[in-house]
Order: C-alpha cells, then sequence, then structure tokens
C-alpha cells in the first residue's frame, strides 16, 4: 500500500502518478483473469471452486457454498427494497471531490474558480458529467473515472458535478 502526505513537496506528483497507473490496467492481470474466466466457462463450477480455493485461501467444497433454493427465497422475501434517497452534492464533494478539485490538482479547476471552469462549462452540464462519470484526459489535466471512487452512483457524480457549478453563482 502506498501513502501520501500532502504536505510534502512531491505530493501533486506522486497523486498523479498513482492516479494515472489506476487508468491503465496491469496486462498480467488482464491475462490472467481472460484464463481465469474461459476456463471456468469450459469446466464450470469446478474451476470456479479451484479459483475460488486458491486465490481466497479457502479449501471450500462445493456442497458447502452452494445456497439452497430455499434460503433463496427466504433471503428474498426478507430484503427490503432499496429506497432512492436523493445525492448530496456536497456530501459527495466533500468526501472525495474536494481531494482534487480543493485544491486543484492533476489539473482540477478548483470550486469557485470561475476561469478554470469557463470551457468545461461551456461544453455543457451533460457533458461534464459524462466526463466525470467516465473520466477524462484533456489538456488541462485529467479527471478519472468517477474520480477514482467506482463506488459511487452516477447519481452522487451528478450531484456532486451540480454542486461545484452552483458554488460559481
Amino acid at each position: 500500500m502506498k501513502y501520501l502526505d500532502a504536505s510534502s513537496v512531491d505530493f501533486e506528483k506522486s497523486f498523479q502518478s498513482l492516479i494515472l497507473s489506476t487508468l491503465e490496467p496491469n496486462k498480467n492481470v488482464l491475462e490472467t483473469v481472460s484464463k481465469i474466466i474461459s476456463d471456468v466457462r469450459k469446466r464450470g463450477d469446478d474451476a470456479l471452486l479451484e479459483y475460488t480455493n486458491h486465490y481466497d485461501h479457502l479449501s471450500a467444497k462445493l456442497e458447502t457454498l452452494e445456497i439452497k433454493k430455499n434460503e433463496v427465497e427466504a433471503a428474498s422475501t426478507e430484503a427490503t427494497p432499496p429506497t432512492s434517497v436523493a445525492a448530496d452534492g456536497k456530501q459527495v464533494y466533500d468526501t472525495g471531490c474536494v481531494a482534487c478539485h480543493g485544491a486543484g490538482i492533476a489539473g482540477a479547476p478548483r470550486v469557485g474558480d470561475s476561469d478554470a471552469w469557463a470551457d468545461r462549462i461551456g461544453a455543457g452540464l451533460e457533458n461534464m458529467i459524462a466526463n466525470a462519470i467516465n473520466g477524462f484526459q484533456g489538456s488541462q489535466g485529467m479527471m478519472p473515472a468517477k474520480g477514482g471512487n467506482p463506488s459511487l452512483s452516477d447519481e452522487e457524480i451528478e450531484a456532486a458535478v451540480e454542486y461545484m457549478v452552483a458554488e460559481l453563482q
């Protein structure tokens, strides 16, 4: 695990290097995953169990991993449907986006700096949201997909972008 110190003189360079390294998947990993998927398609549960035991350091047997039909039915009746909660753009910004957009790291426009946002706003809100969701490499810097946090929903990203744009007014 790599730790970054924001007070370090080379923080921005280290941070950009870290972000850029996560954009390019490791070729060996891609090849290994491809082989595993191919093997599981060919050999089914036996291959899946073999890889699970190997990579998760288990000694599981297929019988112990099987989920019975009545267990699935019981779980589905007990589960409550998710409730829709409007994403809080400021909260999303404060817990993630601020790392770059608060300091202008990796070319990120600072919140409140209307000059830095001008070209982006000129491209349109929908375009900015799409770039924030999917990632973007431009002449002024880069935006990793979902700010490098794939657990964020598209709605949360949209709310954060709308919050940052609203802060310009």
